[in-house]
């Protein structure tokens, strides 16, 4: 169950108190022969509580690890071990803005990227996450724009560490690390245009450093690259 940082889970809590009637009610009727106010009456009880988690790993051989799909907004993805999954580790799709997603770890997951924005997800901020051994680190997609991507790690991924790419525009990346990736460190291609690069560390890739095909008016100031540059 993922909650709105605005929660307050006490009084959720106490909301929960309903559907805890509603489902637990009816087994105690079938098993017992007595409704859920006579069993409390007879001394019965039962108690709950929402535990946190500071850490998850989430490991499932599926298409996805974690999946905010079409219109999901507003949510905090945070402290999460994604990996082993068949696509995308970490994904959102279709309209899912204003995310946050910080010091996250995905890795391994094929044939996809480790974190994934698809079909217009706008104003969402990627912060201190890990991306590594790939199919590609993070990606931008399909007219994903205004997003923020800060002081990632993006390394080790079999193609780019980073992508923007289909018409997302308008984003920001920022003292971002790519490093030992198969192809590019950072890439913009297909009218991914007016995009913003700022102090990012792009070394050690096996192709280009920063790749800029398709596209008009990126930007880049304080950026420091090896070798093996495409013209920008």
């Amino acid at each position: 169950m993922m909650l709105q940082p605005e929660t307050d889970v006490a009084d959720f809590e106490k909301k929960l108190q309903k559907v805890v009637v509603d489902n637990v009610g009816p087994e105690i009727q079938k098993l017992l022969g007595v409704t859920i106010n006579q069993f409390l009456a007879n001394g019965g009880a039962y108690s709950f509580h929402l535990q946190p988690f500071s850490s998850i790993y989430l490991y499932s051989q599926h298409d996805y690890g974690i999946d905010l799909n079409t219109g999901c907004n507003n949510n905090i993805l945070t402290l999460n071990n994604v990996y082993g999954n068949t696509n995308n580790g970490i994904y959102l799709f279709s309209s899912s803005n204003n995310n946050t997603l910080t010091s996250n770890n995905a890795y391994s997951n094929h044939p996809g990227p480790g974190i994934y924005l698809l079909n217009s997800c706008i104003n969402n901020t990627l912060t201190s996450n890990n991306v590594y051994s790939n199919w590609y680190g993070i990606d931008v997609d399909h007219s994903s724009i205004n997003n923020t991507l800060a002081s990632n790690n993006a390394y080790g991924n079999n193609n780019h560490g980073i992508i923007l790419e289909s018409n997302s525009n308008n984003n920001t990346l920022a003292s971002n690390n790519t490093f030992s990736n198969g192809l590019y460190g950072i890439q913009f291609f297909n009218n991914a245009n007016n995009n913003t690069v700022i102090a990012n560390s792009v070394y050690s890739n096996t192709s280009n450093g920063i790749l800029s095909a398709l596209t008009t008016g990126n930007r880049q100031w304080l950026t420091s690259k090896s070798a093996k540059l495409a013209p920008f």
